[in-house]
């Protein structure tokens, strides 16, 4: 399955949840902020797509972040 990970690092509350949870699609930025592991930035927006098993790893750590910075969406 092929989805989207987005993290909005303006909201990132920096608590860790995320990269605690999935450190396969999730890591800590220099300031602690939560990021896509190998995505782009997209002016305040870490940006990734992954074709693997773990979606429902990526969209239980999003649905935990308690500032909902996170968005996965599945793609077509």
């Amino acid at each position: 399955m092929k989805y989207r990970i987005k993290v909005n690092k303006d909201e990132c509350l920096e608590d860790a949840v995320c990269f605690s949870m999935d450190p396969d699609h999730f890591e800590e930025d220099e300031d602690g902020k939560a990021q896509v592991v190998g995505g782009s930035m997209e002016g305040n927006i870490s940006a990734g797509e992954f074709d693997d098993d773990g979606y429902e790893d990526a969209k239980e750590a999003a649905d935990l972040c308690p500032a909902e910075a996170i968005i996965v969406e599945k793609l077509e």
